[in-house]
């Protein structure tokens, strides 16, 4: 028998059970949903805000704004609402 007197780490360790294969990729999916939630709370109320507030026109205004791609005669330009 070998005594390692430093103690190795690999040998100190436990098994890992056999819900963990499913444990932690739920657990990283649960973290990210949640920053997700977050931030989409967060834009939710500053665009509340923003259009309750007495710059609302430029606020809505900007919803209007045309986007699009244009090559010569060809065009396909639309707002951000789609219309």
């Amino acid at each position: 028998m070998h005594d390692d007197p430093q103690g190795n780490a690999d040998s100190a360790r436990l098994p890992e059970e056999s819900v963990h294969w499913l444990s932690k990729p739920l657990a990283r999916f649960l973290r990210i949903e949640a920053v997700a939630a977050a931030v989409l709370l967060f834009f939710t109320v500053a665009a509340v805000g923003l259009a309750n507030s007495p710059w609302a026109e430029a606020f809505l205004g900007a919803w209007e704004t045309p986007i699009g791609l244009q090559v010569g005669s060809l065009d396909f330009v639309r707002s951000i609402t789609g219309r």
